[in-house]
């Protein structure tokens, strides 16, 4: 793959090349206008003790009420919430996208100037949500990956921004092996797009975190989403039994999933602006 998939140099040069493309952002009062074309997403997550999620989404529903200034939904540097939901810990995914620091800056700038605006009462609320909080909870920078994304025209249009339900698998790489995934995803992605499977894949590779590939495999609902076939069956119809396994038992073998998650896109949460 030419994108996400290869191993990462970001660890040495990323954030090098990243800050001298910045360039100057106008400044920033809501989110209406975030470019989510934009290469890359401030992602924040945040880990909250099942029994303690209701309140950690009170405070979130009262500080966005508090960020309502007439007709105005005041930027809070937190766009878009994605949610999932285990037994042991919920997990809250927060998205902006940016394209260079300089868009950070500007994103910081706005949380402050927002912050004067609703008042120290309003802080100390929101902050009461904290107590749900379970470590870890952190953020990353993910780069988008558009090459290795696999849509077709009926998936084209779905986005972290557009779809409401989905998986999120974090992916390792085995070192030394680039390549080899290369090609596997390929025939992947050959099957999955012949096949008109109803599931669209964005990749992204964080670069500001532990180097991971992040896929999201997003439905426009949760019907859509659970009646999708599963890719082994996907990749045996195209290639027939035996060559579709091979191809998906090396995948998982140079390509682990670490993680994975049943996600759903919280609008309720989300600040987009207005």
């Amino acid at each position: 793959m030419t994108g996400g998939i290869r191993i990462p140099l970001a660890f040495t040069v990323g954030l090098f090349l990243f800050s001298t493309t910045a360039m100057a952002q106008t400044e920033l009062h809501s989110h209406r206008d975030l470019d989510w074309e934009a290469p890359r997403r401030w992602v924040h997550v945040d880990n909250v003790d099942p029994k303690k999620a209701a309140l950690f989404e009170k405070a979130r529903l009262e500080w966005l009420s508090a960020l309502q200034k007439g007709d105005s939904l005041l930027g809070d540097g937190r766009a878009l919430f994605w949610y999932a939901k285990g037994k042991r810990l919920h997990t809250y995914f927060t998205f902006y996208p940016f394209r260079n620091w300089a868009d950070i800056d500007a994103r910081v700038k706005m949380v402050e100037a927002t912050n004067k605006i609703v008042g120290k009462d309003a802080l100390d609320r929101y902050d009461t949500g904290d107590s749900g909080l379970v470590s870890p909870h952190y953020s990353q920078v993910w780069r988008r990956s558009n090459d290795d994304d696999i849509v077709w025209s009926g998936t084209e249009q779905l986005s972290e921004l557009t779809a409401a339900v989905g998986r999120l698998d974090v992916h390792m790489p085995v070192l030394q092996q680039s390549d080899t995934i290369d090609s596997l995803w390929k025939e992947i992605k050959t099957a999955l797009v012949a096949q008109k499977y109803p599931l669209a894949c964005r990749a992204y590779l964080t670069t500001y975190g532990k180097g991971q590939n992040m896929m999201l495999w997003l439905a426009p609902d949760s019907t859509a989403y659970s009646k999708a076939p599963s890719i082994e069956s996907i990749l045996k119809q195209q290639f027939g039994k035996r060559k579709g396994g091979a191809i998906l038992a090396k995948f998982r073998e140079i390509f682990p999933v670490q993680e994975s998650y049943e996600i759903r896109r919280r609008a309720d949460l989300s600040n987009l602006g207005r």
